[in-house]
């Protein structure tokens, strides 16, 4: 009798529990590469929105802060445009006069464009009458092209 080493006499030997433990691994290591990249993706987000924050001005922080009370929104971004307006009408030196709001909220499934710009207006109530010149809004539902 000649001992061959295999288990089940396939002709295949131990090589199938290798293989599994090479394809769970390999699964495995894909699944923690994806988390880390999550991860880092969120914290470079994040980071962002910090520095964002930092460099906004009072104007900006307030319509963020409106917009974010009443909207839920799952993305937002308020974007100082006024300094391109310099000289412009409406533009009177001061800054924080012109904006785009990009805004992406369930809120607004189902809801014409026009219905969306409304609840925007109505989210910024007196600083569309006192501190905003002109404002560009780009309102979507999460999965929406913009």
């Amino acid at each position: 009798m000649e001992a061959t080493g295999r288990a089940d006499g396939d002709g295949k030997g131990s090589s199938n529990g290798t293989e599994l433990e090479n394809a769970l691994s390999t699964s495995m290591g894909q699944r923690h590469k994806q988390q880390r990249h999550e991860q880092q993706r969120q914290g470079v987000a994040a980071e962002r929105e910090q520095i964002m924050q930092a460099s906004q001005g009072p104007v900006a922080r307030d319509i963020e802060t409106r917009l974010r009370a009443a909207l839920a929104p799952s993305r937002l971004e308020v974007i100082d445009d006024s300094e391109s307006h310099r000289g412009h009408a409406g533009h009177d030196g001061s800054g924080e006069s012109h904006f785009t709001v990009v805004v992406e909220a369930e809120s607004f499934r189902g809801t014409s464009r026009v219905a969306r710009q409304r609840a925007i207006y109505a989210a910024l109530g007196p600083l569309m009458e006192s501190r905003v010149h002109a404002l560009a809004i780009r309102a979507t539902v999460p999965g929406e092209a913009a």
